[in-house]
């Protein structure tokens, strides 16, 4: 998709540039065809001319697509030198083009294929030019029937306003108008996108997905894991670390508020696919977390208890529970000990919102007693709550306590929420690096777009200063020009930025990516926008004018 993209955006502001120059250059291919050159050799010129500048320009653009590949690799592990260190015998040009030989033989082809479809209807156009229309074409008169329809309008005008002037060559040249709106609105839009996304992330939000409380303690299980049999399921809660004695050694740690427990079964349900699912029990004394998060439907805790209801998770019914719903009937065979599998029904009464760490089916505590086997301890989680977010003299209190048991895994929040924040540092970084190209290539075609302007009407502008128009409007009707450019592409990229950018929201936050959860509008990312197209139309504004003035009134009007 990335690669489309830049595809796109490169063809429309190749085909932008070529377009304006085979306007500028009609006059010279139609001296070329009245000397004897054929529609075969015209059409060559220009994609010998475009080709010639790939071949200069692919090079150049590899070598610094590597030189950002170093940068962002700095960026990205700065903050772990030893990662960095290790990498560092790898950052450099020659290496980096033999490891990304495949890559860059990729990059050359598409670019050659990029430049040959931009250069199709400028090649056609040219093939098309006969001698007498080439000869008579003046560059800054347009088409016939443009010429036909400012006949036809024409009113003598007593004051020529700057307004009317940048209305009349927007009107002149409305595909190439359009087509600078539509590219820069195209990469405004995918920064909209992109912002939406990560101004919408929340940290926190996310760290609690896979860290239930400041400290979460559970149990390696796992199955059929030939190295490792005592973690499985049925081994592990006969001689549990989860105890009595762990939970109130925890309890009197300095800093710890509370302690939380779960209880948990594994079965296999017919209806899903085969292997085995862990359905997790909450205790009476925890049972707001149960009750708190249900979203859709209605139950009491009291109806759980009976194990024959069960609240399943919004997220794990859309990925792991093919689609079940509120009203469907499952059933769960667990072995109990005794050799013989205790089969037991139960009926899907609401769904919730809950930790992506947890599993997808909850229950009462109650209702899976009588599916835990005899003499077996169920207990498959401790979530510590503390007075701080994290305490290093906690953490090492709590490793101290579990460090005999190795069947335990300790999870702390703070290292969650550092990890998601690295996660979001490094895709901002890429997908800004990735919009900087876009918003260059899209800044070129602008830039492309008020030059060529400029140079088509050296004439036109020459005789109106010779008339009265002062250097101050001349420098007005360039910043009004590029103003319409920037005010179109702004609103293009705003409505169309939102329209493209809530969608994804939904789709993120129905997935839980990256703790999506609240709708944020990139208002930071739309003002830097505002800021940078504003700032570059009035630089560009100025340079074109200051350019103008070096040459001579006379010598304009000669061009």
């Amino acid at each position: 998709v990335i690669i489309c993209i830049v595809v796109l955006a490169g063809i429309i502001t190749i085909y932008s540039i070529y377009y304006v120059r085979m306007n500028e250059r009609i006059q010279e291919f139609g001296k070329l065809k009245a000397i004897g050159m054929t529609k075969k050799e015209l059409r060559h010129i220009v994609f010998k001319e475009g080709i010639g500048i790939a071949k200069k320009a692919a090079p150049l653009g590899i070598l610094a697509g590597l030189f950002i590949e170093i940068i962002g690799l700095v960026i990205l592990h700065a903050k772990s030198w030893n990662l960095l260190w290790e990498l560092l015998p790898w950052i450099s040009v020659p290496k980096l083009v033999i490891s990304h030989i495949g890559a860059i033989t990729l990059s050359l082809t598409i670019t050659f294929l990029m430049v040959y479809l931009s250069l199709r209807k400028p090649m056609r156009i040219a093939g098309r030019i006969t001698e007498i229309e080439a000869i008579r074409y003046p560059a800054s008169h347009g088409s016939k029937k443009l010429r036909y329809l400012r006949k036809k309008s024409r009113k003598s005008r007593k004051r020529i306003h700057i307004f009317y002037l940048v209305k009349n060559q927007l009107k002149r040249y409305k595909l190439q108008s359009l087509l600078t709106i539509l590219s820069m609105s195209a990469t405004g839009m995918l920064a909209m996108v992109v912002a939406t996304v990560i101004s919408c992330t929340d940290s926190k939000l996310n760290a609690d997905d896979l860290c239930h409380g400041q400290y979460m303690i559970n149990e390696a299980v796992e199955f059929n894991n030939a190295e490792h049999p005592e973690r499985e399921w049925d081994k592990v809660i006969q001689d549990n670390p989860l105890t009595d004695d762990l939970l109130q050694k925890i309890e009197e740690i300095e800093g710890v508020q509370a302690v939380t427990s779960f209880d948990s079964i594994y079965a296999e349900i017919p209806e899903l696919s085969s292997g085995k699912y862990e359905i997790m029990g909450i205790p009476e004394e925890n049972k707001s977390f149960l009750m708190d998060r249900i979203t859709q439907g209605t139950v009491t805790y009291e109806a759980l208890k009976s194990g024959e209801r069960i609240v399943m998770d919004e997220r794990a019914a859309k990925w792991a529970f093919h689609g079940l719903q509120i009203g469907d009937t499952i059933s769960y065979v667990v072995d109990t000990g005794n050799g013989i599998p205790l089969v037991k029904k139960a009926e899907i009464v609401a769904l919730g919102d809950f930790p992506m760490i947890f599993p997808g089916l909850f229950t009462a505590s109650e209702g899976l007693k009588e599916l835990c086997p005899a003499n077996a301890n169920c207990r498959c989680v401790y979530s510590v709550w503390c007075d701080e977010t994290y305490n290093a003299e906690t953490e090492k209190h709590i490793k101290a306590a579990i460090e005999k048991e190795p069947l335990l895994m300790l999870h702390t929040w703070q290292e969650q929420y550092e990890t998601e924040q690295s996660s979001i540092q490094s895709l901002t970084v890429l997908c800004c690096i990735f919009l900087g190209i876009l918003g260059g290539i899209c800044i070129m075609n602008l830039i492309n777009t008020m030059i060529s302007s400029v140079q088509q009407r050296k004439k036109e502008i020459g005789i109106l200063q010779a008339v009265g128009m002062t250097d101050w409007q001349l420098f007005q009707m360039l910043q009004l020009e590029g103003g319409l450019y920037i005010f179109g592409t702004l609103f293009t990229t705003i409505i169309g930025g939102f329209l493209l950018s809530f969608p994804v929201f939904l789709w993120a936050r129905n997935n839980g990516f990256l703790g999506i959860r609240s709708y944020q509008f990139p208002a930071t990312a739309v003002c830097a926008i505002a800021i940078i197209l504003i700032v570059l139309e009035i630089l560009l504004a100025s340079i074109l004018s200051h350019a103008a003035k070096k040459e001579t009134i006379i010598d304009r009007i000669r061009f």
